[in-house]
């Protein structure tokens, strides 16, 4: 049997973990794209020197419709090996986060680029964004 304290630890250091508190290089990722909050974004945006963000609504059309597109892109950029990671943030539960990056509508995207935003204003198709980013990495 493990004693308490030893119990009670590795669910602190899991839970910590789990909300952006654990090692650098460790987020929450669902499919290759990092799952962020206001927990775990700054840290993010500073750990990553180029970070794409998809700010979005759930139960959002254009949201739901984009998302397979933003799949696409993921594995394009990881098929490339480039250095551009990919993070999503959900409006619905990450409000004050969304208030603070300015965000007005959605699906949202953002590349954070040496902590910089840059926004993303072209056509939601993966190799559209691709080369967009391409072009904005260097």
């Amino acid at each position: 049997m493990l004693h308490p304290f030893v119990s009670a630890f590795g669910l602190i250091s899991s839970t910590f973990s789990f909300l952006g508190g654990g090692k650098k290089d460790e987020f929450p990722t669902e499919d290759g794209i990092l799952i962020l909050n206001q927990f775990n974004f700054k840290e993010a945006v500073s750990h990553h020197e180029l970070l794409m963000v998809k700010f979005y609504l759930p139960w959002c059309s254009h949201c739901k419709a984009f998302a397979p597109e933003y799949l696409k892109v993921c594995k394009i950029l990881e098929k490339q090996q480039s250095k551009i990671k990919l993070g999503q943030v959900d409006a619905t539960v990450e409000k004050a986060l969304v208030r603070e990056q300015e965000i007005g509508g959605f699906p949202a995207l953002r590349l954070f680029k040496g902590g910089y935003p840059i926004t993303y204003t072209g056509l939601r198709k993966a190799e559209h964004i691709v080369a967009w980013l391409n072009r904005n990495s260097g």
